[in-house]
């Protein structure tokens, strides 16, 4: 292996390094049990935490500033059979949207916020408590068209359908 090659390869390792470290760059922090003492979530960064006990709750807060979808990617890296629920709720403790998880190796879960404020993802234990890792990434994009937007409960905050397009929520 020449010089030139062997710099070009360790400079794709050096970023490939740096680009790894920055991606996985959180961790949940106790204690994180309720509004108060949520954990900020980072966007795009690779988020882990654990459940220590059947009763714990850890909870993450992130801000909206414009009409957002939300979505979170939920991975089983470890291949292991976790049970969560993950929920997301306002400062009213309104749930938004929530998911529980099981044997599937990865869920998303996903929903269109129309008010800026602060909101909350909070994980618990489903049926069965694990003190497994979870992961998770946090994900926003101002295009909400197509996605059920929360609360949406009746005439008066009913979401418009986009024409031709397909809706989700």
């Amino acid at each position: 292996m020449n010089t030139t090659t062997r710099v070009k390869l360790l400079l794709k390792i050096a970023v490939l390094i740096s680009s790894t470290i920055a991606y996985l760059a959180f961790a949940e922090f106790e204690p994180n049990n309720g509004s108060l003492t949520a954990d900020p979530l980072p966007e795009a960064k690779l988020t882990t935490g654990n459940l220590s006990s059947a009763t714990d709750e850890d909870w993450f807060s992130f801000e909206i500033t414009e009409p957002t979808t939300v979505s979170f990617d939920i991975n089983n890296f470890d291949g292991t059979n976790n049970y969560w629920n993950f929920s997301i709720k306002d400062s009213q403790d309104v749930t938004y949207s929530s998911v529980e998880t099981g044997y599937e190796e990865s869920t998303e879960l996903t929903t269109g916020i129309k008010n800026s404020g602060t909101y909350f993802l909070v994980v618990s234990k489903a049926d069965v408590y694990l003190s497994e890792q979870y992961n998770l990434i946090l994900s926003a994009s101002v295009e909400v068209s197509g996605i059920g937007t929360e609360l949406n409960n009746g005439s008066l905050t009913a979401d418009p359908l986009p024409e031709a397009k397909l809706t989700t929520g």
